[in-house]
């Protein structure tokens, strides 16, 4: 009989623990807000693309990010730990540097994926090296969107 019980608990155990597999949706960059750069110089929003660009990220993000490599588009993670992050962003000899503020919010994914921390964009402050302006065009920072969040002009 006590035979029984254990193999009724592995059982129970292996069903329990057998469903715990991270599935490849739970990994998505969440926290990252998708910025699109366009020329600040045209009528239309019209993408450009950067050459020569290295961003670092300053404080809890210490980190390089980009490294010498032309884009059209950035992924900034915002830091979980502070309602801030700072990044520098250098174009060729011309550095800037781009703060971000917001708020974060707890909310239930799945039970596969748990919780994920969902980030509503309040204000962004900026250098103007290079960079002309900066507008917010979706604020919310949802877990697994692919959706471009702020639109930088640059010079």
């Amino acid at each position: 009989m006590k035979n029984v019980y254990y193999i009724i608990l592995i059982v129970i155990l292996a069903a329990v623990f057998g469903r715990c597999e991270t599935s490849d949706i739970c990994l998505s960059n969440q926290n990252a807000a998708q910025a699109g750069l366009y020329s600040a110089y045209s009528n239309t929003d019209k993408d450009t693309v950067l050459t020569d660009l290295y961003v670092f990220g300053i404080g809890s993000e210490n980190s390089l990010l980009y490294d010498s490599v032309s884009l059209n588009k950035l992924f900034l993670p915002l830091s979980m730990h502070s309602d801030t992050s700072m990044y520098l962003i250098k174009v060729k000899t011309l550095l800037d540097t781009i703060w971000f503020k917001y708020r974060r919010d707890l909310t239930y994914v799945s039970g596969d994926c748990g919780m994920a921390v969902e980030i509503e964009l309040d204000t962004i402050w900026f250098t103007d090296r290079f960079i002309d302006s900066v507008a917010i065009i979706q604020p919310f920072i949802r877990y697994n969107e692919n959706a471009e969040n702020i639109k930088l002009y640059i010079d």
